[in-house]
């Protein structure tokens, strides 16, 4: 079974194909933006599927293509005679190559279930799938045989070759590598070498780790709209804001790329879940509900990071955070409930008979407000033409008189009341994260391709461990 990048990147092949790398990657990025449609070469040349594409020689994209029709990344279609001339021959993405995609899904700080799923490179079909729970006292190791394992059930039997195998977490990630899991407890997940570790027990499949929000935007990267063959997002720089369980995350795309700070560090670009922000100090108190759930925090308690960075709170550090805020599990510590019961909190009236607002519609609106305001600096600085929100189900569609709708009015009024101006405002579009457990794994899977092209383009790969060189399983 066919496997990995530099098995696909064989300088020999290239050499008697006469084609280069980044070719290759051009021609490959530009049939999966026209799929799942069909493109002659000479479309594919001409590049009409994003504006902006620069035209390729028509003699390179005829080289790239029979490189990639021999490898099986292309399928021919049935010849077409649509004008006098020779008949015309449209290229589609082949079916022999898959993608995996793996979602490790945390509560506080650990990993609690390790979901996977199998895609097709030509989207024909999400194949197999495959779950694991996790008890949350797990180490590293064990994790990651975990993941192989799941790895394992989803390709055995496989007869199409693997290209790649994405893993999502929620942290910051370098080259494999988790550095930093803000919410965790102190030294409760140091910081180790997932992808390298994966790439030695997966028989030396490629391997891409990403951030669990930054994987969702790439994701979106190459996603069509609904209901069309155009891209979502043809635009060249958007945004993505995610409302998770327990943190709120960002990514920024920029000339079609996920923007990084500091690599080498394992910044991520769009840390909204740790932006201060201003919120009503009533919410300071110094005892907590009777009811609360148990480990549960509310609003004037600080942020989870300040447990991961090992010290003790400060006056102010760690409160006030976007994190801190805007989740549900804060609502529902707010509030006195166990989380299990915050969606039914979330359907609860925001106001009486009167209009005034209910003690849970104020929650739900402080923690809208906290989002708003967090999101609004992230628009001021970096500016996108698009911000992709995504929240919770109990979030993404409230009803018109809900505690919800009050969370998702509160995030709208931050955002009209923050913006310098109302024209460089950028097109909103809300989306719920999806049911749990598979829905994370399509992003991780389409991080592979991603990092593929960009790796044969010879651009940053930070994804992607060092040592992932792959090998024929």
């Amino acid at each position: 079974m066919a496997s990995g990048f530099d098995a696909v990147l064989d300088p020999a092949q290239l050499k008697e194909f006469g084609v280069g790398q980044r070719t290759v990657a051009d021609v490959l990025s530009r049939v999966v933006m026209a799929a799942p449609d069909a493109m002659p070469r000479v479309d594919i040349a001409k590049g009409p599927m994003l504006p902006g594409l620069a035209e390729l020689p028509q003699g390179s994209v005829s080289r790239a293509t029979s490189l990639l029709l021999k490898l099986g990344f292309l399928a021919q279609e049935h010849r077409r005679v649509e004008r006098p001339g020779r008949p015309i021959i449209p290229l589609r993405l082949g079916p022999e190559w898959i993608l995996v995609g793996i979602s490790v899904r945390h509560s506080g700080g650990r990993p609690v279930e390790v979901a996977g799923m199998v895609t097709a490179l030509d989207g024909s079909e999400q194949g197999q799938r495959a779950r694991e729970e996790l008890s949350g006292s797990e180490d590293e190791e064990v994790l990651v045989k975990v993941i192989a394992d799941v790895v394992k059930r989803l390709t055995k039997g496989e007869r199409r070759k693997i290209l790649g195998v994405g893993v999502e977490v929620g942290g910051h990630v370098h080259q494999g590598r988790v550095i930093f899991v803000p919410s965790a407890a102190a030294n409760r997940w140091p910081p180790f070498p997932l992808g390298e570790m994966l790439n030695k027990e997966l028989s030396g499949l490629s391997v891409v780790v990403e951030n669990d929000v930054n994987a969702r935007a790439v994701s979106e990267i190459w996603r069509k709209a609904p209901g069309s063959h155009e891209l979502r997002f043809p635009q060249p720089h958007f945004a993505v804001a995610a409302v998770l369980d327990e943190g709120v995350g960002g990514a920024l795309v920029v000339d079609r790329k996920i923007h990084v700070r500091g690599r080498e560090t394992g910044h991520l670009a769009v840390q909204i879940g740790h932006l201060t922000v201003e919120y009503p100090r009533r919410w300071v108190r110094t005892t907590r509900p009777s009811n609360a759930g148990a480990g549960l925090r509310g609003f004037g308690d600080p942020c989870r990071c300040v447990d991961a960075a090992g010290e003790p709170p400060g006056d102010d550090r760690g409160y006030g955070h976007v994190d801190a805020l805007a989740t549900p599990a804060r609502i529902a510590g707010e509030l006195g409930i166990r989380f299990g019961d915050f969606a039914r909190a979330a359907q609860e009236p925001g106001a009486d008979p009167d209009g005034r607002l209910t003690r849970t519609g104020e929650v739900f609106r402080a923690a809208g407000q906290a989002l708003g305001r967090g999101i609004d600096v992230m628009l001021n600085i970096a500016d996108p033409v698009s911000l992709l929100l995504l929240l919770p189900p109990a979030l993404a569609c409230p009803a018109a008189s809900s505690a919800a709708a009050e969370y998702a009015r509160a995030v709208e009024g931050a955002l009209n009341r923050g913006r310098f101006s109302s024209s460089g405002r950028p097109a909103l579009l809300v989306e719920s994260t999806g049911p749990y457990p598979f829905a994370g794994a399509r992003a991780p899977a389409t991080c592979v391709l991603d990092v593929f092209l960009a790796y044969a383009r010879g651009e940053d790969t930070g994804s992607r461990p060092d040592t992932s060189r792959a090998r024929t399983a």
